[in-house]
């Protein structure tokens, strides 16, 4: 299942539709992985978490120096 079906992404909205349910489930629980919107959220995500990581070793260096 893709890990990002819960953050109700207006990239994903107009795939979550009646009419697209199943192609739209097997797509998010199975290959996900193929999904640009996937690859674009895990690349977002892992800049963020990269750039929150940077910002603790800033503060850590100024708070030991």
């Amino acid at each position: 299942m893709c890990p990002f079906i819960n953050k109700a992404d207006n990239r994903c909205a107009n795939h979550w539709t009646l009419r697209n349910i199943m192609q739209t489930f097997l797509h998010c629980a199975d290959s996900y992985h193929a999904c640009p919107v996937y690859r674009t959220l895990l690349q977002e995500q892992l800049a963020d978490e990269r750039q929150e990581h940077e910002v603790e070793e800033s503060l850590a260096a100024l708070a030991a120096g």
